[in-house]
């Protein structure tokens, strides 16, 4: 019987340092993975985003005018006459579809976002910074006015530019890929091209799709989890929802929204983390330094790419001060900044030395992204070509 007792309590024993080296090796495995989430499945350092040189038409458009609109702000506009354009905007989109519809020699005056060389001969209307001076668009003799109204304190000048008899279109602004083909829609109906505009339009809305899909599979390929699950279960709920009854389509939603879940589980059991990207606006000569969100166009660029958008999790709509604490908060793994803003703070040496940022799994990496300012969150017609260009810069 001691015997037996004896051999009883040995195997007591093996079993329990068994599960111990059992729970150990566990352990070992988690810590592995965590390092391929963060270390080999993203390029490390600085990635300079190269956006290939949009194509435009050779032969100068046809427009057909006058034409009628209503614009963003819900005003009938009359446009008579687009000899002689002037873009005002944030981004560069609008001139950047005046390109692509043939009109580009056609804009006389441009705001400072409006790199493309193509645009050289347009006179550049708030050299001194954000503010715009009447006389200096006049000057111009402009005969159509686009604006999305994105530049600060403009409302002025553009009742004193329709006060002088200039025509004035607002255009509504774009803060995502979803809604760029309506921009370009807008854009071109107001300058008597809506045909051309409706097949550009149409044109750029599946490219951005199939770019989507190209890069989120390039995502999973480097061992991203939930990369695509979203788009994945779109595409099915609508496509299973077709030609079926109003209870059906609600048992459809709900099953495919399940399969989207299994599916974004497996990927997280079977590969890595998503990415976790917080997008930087860098503007030292107006001393701005924040943390953008959704409002601002970031989390859509973050998503299209696969990313996690952490700045949009935890709370952040349009921006927020980039302190120490927040980007502490958000600790991403991928800063991603405007390539001109990067350039006036002084490089990378420089961004790190800001409060907050060596201390992000992104700035002991150097994990920077750094995107064309005129393209970055313009959600222009070349949007497809920037979605692939900032994956290629991202992943392995």
């Amino acid at each position: 019987m001691k015997f037996v007792a004896r051999c009883s309590a040995l195997m007591v024993a093996l079993l329990f340092f068994a599960g111990c080296a059992i729970v150990q090796h566990s352990s070992s495995s988690q810590k592995d993975v965590a390092n391929t989430q963060h270390g080999t499945n993203i390029l490390s350092g600085l990635r300079e985003v190269e956006v290939p040189e949009m194509e435009v038409p050779e032969a100068p458009a046809s427009p057909a005018l006058p034409v009628e609109v209503r614009d963003a702000k819900g005003e009938k506009v009359e446009v008579r006459d687009v000899s002689r354009i002037v873009t005002i905007d944030m981004s560069s989109a609008i001139s950047q579809t005046l390109l692509k519809l043939g009109l580009g020699k056609n804009i006389v005056g441009k705001t400072a976002s409006d790199t493309d060389a193509r645009l050289a001969h347009a006179t550049q209307i708030n050299k001194g910074g954000p503010n715009l001076n009447v006389e200096a668009i006049l000057a111009l003799k402009p005969s159509l006015v686009l604006t999305d109204g994105t530049l600060r304190g403009t409302e002025a000048v553009f009742a004193s530019l329709k006060k002088a008899g200039v025509t004035v279109v607002y255009v509504k602004r774009a803060i995502s890929f979803e809604e760029a083909p309506a921009r370009i829609e807008a854009v071109a109906h107001a300058v008597g091209l809506r045909d051309e505009g409706e097949k550009l339009a149409k044109t750029v809305e599946k490219d951005i799709t199939d770019a989507k899909k190209e890069v989120l599979a390039k995502a999973q390929g480097a061992g991203v989890a939930g990369a695509g699950a979203k788009e994945k279960d779109s595409d099915e709920v609508s496509s299973g929802a077709k030609g079926s009854e109003p209870g059906a389509q609600a048992a459809g939603s709900q099953v495919k929204g399940a399969q989207a879940k299994d599916s974004q589980a497996k990927g997280a059991q079977a590969g890595g983390a998503q990415v976790k990207i917080v997008f930087l606006n860098i503007r030292p000569q107006a001393k701005i330094f924040t943390i953008m969100g959704k409002a601002a166009g970031a989390s859509d660029i973050i998503t299209a790419v696969g990313g996690k958008d952490v700045a949009g999790e935890a709370g952040i709509v349009e921006s927020k001060p980039a302190s120490q604490e927040a980007l502490l908060t958000v600790n991403p793994d991928v800063y991603f900044v405007m390539a001109q803003g990067l350039k006036t703070l002084g490089g990378v040496d420089k961004l790190l030395e800001q409060p907050g940022i060596a201390q992000t799994r992104a700035g002991k990496e150097k994990n920077i992204v750094s995107i064309p300012d005129n393209i970055s969150l313009s959600f222009g017609p070349q949007s497809a070509d920037v979605i692939r260009a900032i994956g290629k810069a991202l992943y392995k």
